[in-house]
């Protein structure tokens, strides 16, 4: 998963506190492709090679987290509370053209209301989600989930 794409940071990561101010944000993924994370409105603008504008605005709340990966994705989680896509979850990965790459499964097999992911954190290659019902998850790159653990 390591990758050398970036040329001005090698990982970025936004957290919007409740009390944060909103802004803007331009960096540079590689040497011709920008991206823009605009937390006040809520929408990632990435810039292709060839000037090709994409976009992505949350599936259901708003952006609670965001990092980009040393492979240009980006993982995203919305905030958990009145999520609702399609009964996929709330932490999910882009790829660099902005498509979904994959949704991180709920680590129960039956959903319950307010058991959806609450932060993340990427520890070099190793990635891990807690849920708002204390259900700690280590997950790789493809969205498979490898442990599982009760933290409370």
């Amino acid at each position: 998963m390591t990758s050398k794409t970036f040329s001005i940071l090698d990982s970025f990561f936004l957290k919007k506190p409740k009390d944060a101010r909103f802004f803007m944000r331009l960096i540079e993924v590689t040497g011709k492709q920008k991206m823009k994370i605009d937390l006040k409105n809520n929408e990632i603008i990435g810039f292709t090679e060839n000037v090709e504008k994409r976009s992505h605005k949350p599936l259901s709340t708003s952006f609670k987290e965001i990092e980009i990966l040393p492979d240009g994705r980006i993982l995203i989680i919305e905030d958990y509370y009145d999520f609702y896509f399609h009964g996929k979850s709330n932490l999910y990965c882009l790829n660099r053209q902005m498509e979904i790459d994959w949704h991180l499964d709920y680590p129960i097999e039956e959903y319950k209301e307010n058991s959806g992911y609450v932060g993340f954190t990427t520890n070099g290659e190793e990635l891990y989600a807690n849920t708002f019902n204390c259900i700690r998850v280590n997950f790789n790159e493809y969205g498979q989930i490898l442990n599982r653990i009760f933290t409370k």
